[in-house]
C-alpha cells in the first residue's frame, strides 16, 4: 500500500518520549535552530559581539535590564565585585555617581547572583541585597513636656444671668497643687485666668496666661488637680493627656509648640479607643506621634536605587537626605513615622528581619519578608507608616501576614493583573484585595500545593507563571495559571512532561521574550550552551510547545532579554546579542564571523494504523523524501539495516530523495554549517507498507 506521510513542520521541538508516542512534529535532538509560528523552522540569528567591557566579567555577577519605553533607551546593568556598571544597547558604559554613602561599602563580599534582586519602575532601579537585615534608627521622638512639672487650665465659659453689678453671678473655679485650692468667681473667662495667674504666680509658680487658658509650671514636681462649680464642665485641666480632642481649646495662639508639648487624646472608660497624638503648630492642631518612639528607618540597611539623570548619566545610593541636584534623591527619602505610637502605627514587620522580594502592584512598592507582604502607601512608594491613626484610608499601607498553620516563608513574589501570587516551600498563596486594593480588604489565601524549587524565581510570562521544580538531577518547567479577583484556585501543568531528562538542574538563569514567545536557560555547569522553550498559545490551546538547544564557542556569564534582542556576557569581557526577529536566510549567519553549525535529527517515523478498536503506529518502508525547504542545509540519513551514512547537499533537496528503508531503522536529519541560513516548512515522506487488516 502506498504511504504519502506529510509532515506539516518541525515546530515540535524535542521530545523524550518512545517514537510511538511522539506527534509528528518533534525531533530527537534540535540544535541551534529556531522554532517560529509564521516562517517554519530556521536556523538561529548569529550571535554578533556589540562591544568589550573594560572590566573582566566575573562568574558571580548579577545582571538586569530595562527599556525606557520612548522606544530608545536601553539599559543593561551589572552589579559583582567591580562593583555597579551600566550600558546602553550597543555596550556604551554610562556615568554612575554615587551619591552618599556608597552601597557597594556595606555590600561587600555579597554572593551578588543569589542575592541581590533588581525592580525598575520608570527611571528608577532599585537593588535589593537579600543578606542585609534591616533596622529603625534609635533616635527617639521629642516634642514632650515634663507633665508632673506643667498643667494647663482651661476657663470654657462663663456665667451670665443677664444681670449686672452685684446681681450678676458666676461659677466658682478651683485649681488645686500640691493639696493647695486656689479659687475664683468672676462672671468672664478672661477675668477668671487673670485673677488665678495672680493668686497661683504668688506661690511660686510660674504662669503664663493667653485668653483663657494658662499654663502652669514648676521646677520641680507638683500634684495637679481642677474643676468648677457647673459639675466640672464650665472649666477642664490637663497635663500631658486628655479623653477627647473636643476639650482642648480651638486656639491656643501665645503659645508655643516647646510650651504644649505632645497632648495624648487617650478616650474615655466607656468607649473602645486608640490613642493619638496631638501637637499644636501653626496655630492649628495636628496629629503627631507619642514621645519617646523609634520613627525614622534605616536607608542604609534598605534596597538601593539607581536613577537615571536628566543628563542621561546615573545616580546610585540610599534612600538618604542629600545635598545636590540628584534626581530622586532629594526629597525621595523613607518617610518617618509621623503619627501614632507603636500599637496605633507599628513599625513595618519587615524591620529586623530580611527582605525576600521587591515588586510593585496596584501603584505600590512592595516587600515581603518572612511570612509578611508589605506595600507602601499608593503612590508614594518610600512611605510605610500610615498617615493617620484616626481612620483606615484605603491608600494606607498594607503589611498582612500568611495565614497558614504551617510556617509558610516566602521565597519568591509574582504580581499579575488581578492578585499577587506568593510562593513558598509549602504551596502558593494569593493576596488580593478587590478592585481597590486598602488595608481593610486585603486577604491572603492559600491557592494551590504545587512543589517548587524557589532558587529559580518563576516567571511572569503573558497571562501565566512558569515556575520550576528539580527532581532526579533534572528540572521540570511548569505553567500556572495565577487566580485573580475572581478566583482563590489556580492551576499548574509541566510544559516539559516529554523531555524528563532534557533539562538539567544546574539551571541558573532564565530569561524570556515575551514579544517572541521565547524563554532561555543558562546551565551553570555547561556555559557554552542556552536550552531554549518557543511557545505559542491560542485561545486555550497551547499550539507549540518547543524545546531545543542553542551551542556557542564563547564561555556564557549571564543572559537578559531586550525587546527583540537576547544579550549575552561572554567570553573574558564580550557584550554580545542575538536578534530574535528571524532575519533574510541569504544574510550571513556567522557568530562574531565564524561559522557555527545548526541540525536537526527527526524522529523515527511510523504510520498510524486503525487495527479493529486499536490505533497503532506500523513500520512502513520510506523510498523518498521532499518539502518545502529553502537556503543552505544538507540532508543526513543513517540506516541501520546497512549501517551507512550518506548527506546529501542542499542543492538537491528541492527533488524527491531516495532513502530506501523502513521507518524504524532509518534516522533522517538536517544540518547546516553554512555561513547562511535555512527554513523548513512542510516535508514528505512517501513509502509503502503491507495491510494488516482492511481498516487500515
Amino acid at each position: 500500500m502506498l504511504i504519502n506521510h506529510n509532515i506539516n513542520n518541525l515546530s515540535g521541538g524535542v521530545s523524550q518520549q518512545p517514537s510511538e508516542n511522539r506527534f509528528d512534529n518533534q525531533v530527537e535532538e534540535m540544535i541551534n535552530c529556531q522554532v517560529t509560528v509564521a516562517q517554519g523552522l530556521r536556523k538561529r540569528n548569529p550571535l554578533e559581539l556589540v562591544n568589550t567591557t573594560a572590566i573582566n566579567h566575573q562568574d558571580d555577577m548579577k545582571t538586569h535590564s530595562y527599556d525606557r519605553g520612548d522606544g530608545q533607551e536601553k539599559y543593561g546593568i551589572i552589579i559583582d565585585d567591580n562593583g555597579l556598571r551600566v550600558f546602553t544597547e550597543t555596550g556604551v558604559e554610562k556615568t554612575v555617581t554615587t551619591v552618599g554613602t556608597n552601597p557597594m561599602s556595606l555590600w561587600s563580599g555579597t554572593a551578588w547572583a543569589k542575592n541581590i534582586e533588581f525592580l525598575t519602575v520608570g527611571d528608577t532601579t532599585w537593588i535589593l541585597n537579600k543578606e542585609i537585615t534591616t533596622a529603625i534608627k534609635s533616635t527617639l521622638t521629642t516634642g514632650g513636656i515634663d507633665s508632673n512639672k506643667v498643667a494647663f487650665y482651661w476657663a470654657k465659659r462663663s456665667f451670665d444671668n443677664g444681670k449686672s453689678g452685684a446681681d450678676q453671678e458666676g461659677y466658682d473655679y478651683e485649681v488645686v497643687l500640691d493639696g493647695v485650692t486656689y479659687t475664683t468667681n468672676k462672671t468672664t473667662t478672661l477675668e477668671v485666668i487673670t485673677d488665678l495667674e495672680t493668686k497661683i504666680s504668688a506661690a511660686g509658680y510660674t504662669v503664663k496666661s493667653s485668653s483663657s487658658v494658662m499654663r502652669i509650671s514648676r521646677a520641680t514636681n507638683f500634684t495637679f488637680e481642677s474643676g468648677d462649680s457647673w459639675g466640672n464642665q464650665a472649666s477642664i485641666g490637663w497635663r500631658s493627656s486628655i479623653a477627647k480632642i473636643a476639650d482642648l481649646p480651638a486656639s491656643m495662639s501665645g503659645f508655643t509648640e516647646a510650651d504644649i508639648g505632645v497632648i495624648s487624646i487617650t478616650g474615655t472608660d466607656r468607649d473602645d479607643f486608640t490613642n493619638y497624638y496631638l501637637k499644636y503648630e501653626d496655630e492649628v492642631w495636628k496629629e503627631t506621634t507619642a514621645v519617646g518612639i523609634e520613627y525614622e528607618i534605616d536607608a542604609s540597611t534598605m534596597p538601593a536605587k539607581l536613577v537615571r539623570q536628566a543628563n542621561g548619566t546615573f545616580a546610585f545610593g540610599f534612600n538618604e537626605i542629600q545635598s545636590g541636584s540628584y534626581d530622586g534623591f532629594t526629597d525621595d527619602t523613607w518617610i518617618i513615622r509621623k503619627v501614632g505610637d507603636d500599637d496605633s502605627n507599628p513599625i513595618p514587620s519587615f524591620i529586623d528581619s530580611k527582605l525576600s522580594n521587591m515588586f510593585f502592584f496596584k501603584n505600590r512598592l512592595g516587600f515581603t519578608s518572612e511570612e509578611n507582604v508589605i506595600l507602601s502607601e499608593t503612590g508614594y512608594y518610600y512611605n510605610f507608616f500610615a498617615t493617620t491613626v484616626m481612620d483606615i484610608i484605603d491608600s494606607d499601607p498594607i503589611d498582612a501576614a500568611i495565614d497558614s498553620n504551617t510556617v509558610s516563608i516566602i521565597r519568591n513574589v509574582n504580581p499579575t493583573a488581578g492578585a499577587v501570587t506568593l510562593w513558598t516551600d509549602n504551596g502558593q498563596f494569593v493576596l488580593a484585595g478587590g478592585e481597590i486594593l486598602s488595608p481593610a480588604t486585603t486577604r491572603i489565601a492559600q491557592s494551590s500545593s504545587y512543589a517548587c524549587d524557589n532558587s529559580l524565581s518563576p516567571l511572569v510570562v503573558d497571562n501565566e507563571i512558569i515556575f520550576f521544580n528539580k527532581k532526579n538531577g533534572y528540572l521540570d518547567v511548569l505553567s500556572y495559571s495565577p487566580a485573580t479577583l475572581n478566583t482563590d484556585k489556580s492551576t499548574g501543568e509541566s510544559v516539559s512532561a516529554h523531555i524528563p531528562t532534557y533539562l538539567p538542574s544546574t539551571i541558573s538563569k532564565v530569561a524570556v521574550a515575551s514579544g517572541y514567545n521565547m524563554m532561555f536557560l543558562m546551565d551553570e555547569a555547561d556555559r557554552n550552551s542556552l536550552y531554549v522553550y518557543s511557545y505559542y498559545i491560542k485561545g486555550n490551546e497551547r499550539v507549540i510547545s518547543a524545546w531545543y538547544k542553542w551551542e556557542f564557542a564563547v564561555e556564557l556569564k549571564s543572559i537578559n532579554v531586550l525587546s527583540n534582542v537576547l544579550f549575552i556576557l561572554a567570553g573574558t569581557n564580550g557584550i554580545y546579542s542575538i536578534n530574535l526577529q528571524p532575519r533574510e536566510i541569504t544574510e550571513s549567519y556567522l557568530d562574531s564571523g565564524s561559522a557555527y553549525t545548526a541540525s536537526v535529527l527527526m524522529s523515527r517515523f511510523n504510520i498510524q494504523t486503525a487495527q479493529q478498536t486499536q490505533n497503532i503506529r506500523d513500520p512502513f518502508y520510506i523510498k523518498n523524501i521532499y518539502g518545502n525547504i529553502t537556503g543552505e542545509v544538507d540532508l543526513y540519513v543513517k540506516n541501520k539495516e546497512r549501517d551507512n551514512i550518506k548527506t546529501m547537499k542542499s542543492r538537491f533537496l528541492s527533488r524527491r530523495l531516495y532513502i530506501g528503508g523502513t521507518s524504524d531503522k532509518v534516522q533522517i536529519g538536517f544540518t547546516s554549517d553554512y555561513s547562511t541560513g535555512f527554513q523548513i516548512n512542510t516535508i514528505n515522506l512517501e513509502g509503502v507498507t503491507s495491510p494488516k487488516s482492511k481498516n487500515i
